[in-house]
């Protein structure tokens, strides 16, 4: 890589470093802070095992980066420029500046306010972590698939990137699933089947180690009466419907993920050549999103109440309200439109790989369903799934099917960091206010 794309990295590397200067160690994280201080290491993880967690990988970290403040946060900076590398070097074959800045602004699209759903340090280490060590895990994957020569003595370095990454449950179920379809593509492409087969060795292991660990059943017992007391009364397609509603409802109040991945969709497909029924369609996509967004504005407007942009649900009764069918009705015509957009615009070419990564990130959170800790953790599980729609629209650009010449994309680079400055600067007010002092 060129000397001045690392200078730009490293600024990248400065600005998230500025904004975890008002970031602090509380809560969860401030409680892992301290169960060293009278046990030893090996002693925590067995009790963490047989109470409560399957992450003892992950909690690792957590135990020791928690200790200090300004250790966290120069390595969760880090963690944040690793990500927008190893996204640029997995989505774009050649490196430029206006790629990497189109990539950084796309990651800043991603609603970091939603890493202190169980405080920022604790929350970072145990979703953001484990989504950049997955992709670090993938580059032999896709050097192979691209046709690079890739050492093999390389491959254990990358699989212990992989283990920690699907050390947590999400990351498990999307690493069994890329496990078994990258085996069957690059057998039937004629690739080298070895990397593939020790990614699906590791999903394997860790979904065995998560069901198997006693504290993963312990928690559930526990959380059931604190999150959701009726849990056990519930049928499977009630529980379906929690998943399907509650992705919806976090969808429409932090729209603007699906939102570009549904304008820029839309555009490329517009663009095509399209038929009269594809206009129709994309156009009661847009129309569809339009009425939850006007909607929104209003309740925001004049201050009202909808479950429609509530995060969090009582886990009194969460079926009696009248907007329950609205609320799985917004859940399907995402699901559904969001598949028919992937499948339309690469129909041409292979859209195996689009439409996986899109119902990867869509599995792993739709999963959440068989949680009763749905609506505590619901902000946070979405991750993926939001990644997977980034992937896609950076694809987009990639792949030309949202055409972005070269007099344009510094106009879309300056739009987008306007928007994204202006809501991390918002954010670390917010911070700033709630703790008082930087």
């Amino acid at each position: 890589m060129k000397n001045r794309y690392w200078l730009l990295y490293g600024l990248f590397f400065v600005f998230f470093l500025c904004v975890h200067s008002v970031l602090q160690i509380k809560g969860d994280g401030l409680l892992f802070s301290h169960l060293l201080d009278d046990n030893t290491l090996l002693e925590v993880l067995a009790d963490r095992w047989n109470t409560w967690s399957s992450r003892l990988i992950i909690e690792c970290a957590l135990f020791s980066v928690s200790r200090s403040l300004w250790l966290w946060r120069i390595l969760d900076s880090l963690v944040m420029m690793i990500l927008i590398w190893v996204l640029n070097y997995l989505i774009f074959p050649s490196c430029s500046r206006n790629n990497i800045l189109l990539t950084f602004l796309f990651v800043l699209l991603y609603p970091f306010s939603d890493m202190s759903t169980a405080s920022f340090c604790a929350t970072t280490l145990n979703y953001l972590w484990p989504l950049t060590f997955l992709l670090v895990g993938l580059i032999p994957l896709v050097d192979l698939w691209r046709g690079r020569c890739v050492p093999q003595w390389s491959f254990p370095l990358f699989i212990l990137f992989a283990l920690f990454a699907s050390n947590h449950e999400q990351v498990a179920c999307i690493l069994l699933v890329l496990g078994i379809l990258s085996l069957v593509l690059y057998k039937r492409n004629n690739r080298p089947v070895l990397y593939p087969s020790l990614l699906l060795l590791v999903g394997v292991f860790n979904t065995v180690a998560i069901i198997l660990c006693p504290g993963n059943a312990v928690r559930t017992s526990v959380a059931i009466p604190m999150c959701y007391d009726t849990w056990y009364d519930i049928t499977v397609f009630e529980k379906a419907y929690l998943s399907i509603s509650s992705l919806a409802t976090i969808a429409a109040n932090n729209y603007i993920v699906w939102g570009l991945f549904i304008a820029m969709a839309g555009y490329g497909i517009l663009k095509q050549k399209c038929t009269v029924a594809d206009k129709v369609i994309v156009g009661l996509i847009f129309a569809v999103w339009g009425l939850v967004f006007i909607f929104r504005l209003w309740c925001i407007l004049s201050h009202a109440d909808s479950l429609f942009f509530c995060y969090e649900t009582s886990s009194a009764d969460p079926f009696c309200s009248s907007l329950s069918f609205s609320l799985l009705a917004l859940g399907v015509y995402i699901i559904i439109a969001s598949m028919w957009m992937v499948i339309r615009l690469w129909r041409d070419d292979d859209w195996i790989i689009p439409l996986s990564i899109f119902v990867m990130g869509l599995a792993s959170r739709l999963m959440m369903g068989l949680s009763p800790t749905i609506f505590v953790s619901a902000r946070r599980t979405m991750i993926y799934f939001y990644f997977a729609l980034l992937i896609l629209s950076l694809m987009m650009i990639r792949d030309g099917k949202v055409p972005v010449s070269s007099r344009y994309k510094p106009v879309l680079i300056i739009c987008l960091s306007v928007y994204s400055l202006a809501k991390y600067a918002s954010m670390m007010y917010m911070v700033y206010n709630e703790i008082g002092t930087l």
